[in-house]
């Protein structure tokens, strides 16, 4: 049978409501995300708060695994992310973190051996002004014990990094196969 016109109009309401949601509550919470992540600085991401989820991510590999710091760990915050490569990848982490790092001298964060191997890691930032991109490239090692890792703001820098645009820190493995396991903490500015 055919509706009538206007009895159709009670039936979408739930449908209506359901896709506004839809729209409004990623939209809301990506927001409340970037506004938490502005509001954090110096901290890019501490692993500690649920808006950081925003902030860091994968590509093609687990998620991280935000999990409460194993003994012995020592900084200061109470949780921190354990990667593990995969096949696919060795990308162990991307951060988009707070583009000003005007005013600041240093990017520091901890990181650990979470199997009992040491691991070369490499982290490139990158910035993105007026349409061009440079990176900073450098290659630290995930010792067996934790430790945190001072970076001088400078030295982004003189890689080209326009420290008032930056746009991206990735993390991943240098060494390809295995199966590397790697805390990170703390990542900020100082």
């Amino acid at each position: 049978p055919v509706l009538r016109a206007g009895r159709w109009r009670p039936a979408m309401a739930p449908v209506v409501v359901i896709a506004l949601a839809l729209t409004v509550i990623p939209t809301a919470w990506w927001a409340s995300a970037f506004f938490a992540r502005n509001a954090a600085v110096p901290v890019i991401t501490s692993f500690d708060s649920i808006w950081e989820r925003a902030v860091f991510l994968t590509i093609n590999s687990d998620r991280p695994r935000v999990m409460s710091a194993p003994e012995g760990w020592p900084a200061e915050s109470g949780r921190i992310a354990r990667t593990q490569t995969s096949s696919r990848s060795r990308l162990l982490l991307k951060i988009d973190p707070y583009p000003d790092w005007s005013g600041y001298d240093r990017l520091s964060f901890m990181v650990g051996s979470a199997n009992g191997q040491e691991h070369r890691v490499f982290m490139s930032i990158r910035d993105m002004k007026s349409g061009r991109s440079s990176t900073y490239r450098r290659e630290i090692v995930a010792h067996i014990e934790p430790e945190k890792i001072s970076i001088p703001l400078a030295d982004i820098a003189a890689a080209g990094v326009d420290l008032e645009f930056v746009r991206e820190i990735f993390v991943g493995t240098a060494d390809r196969g295995g199966d590397e396991q790697i805390y990170f903490d703390d990542f900020r500015l100082e």
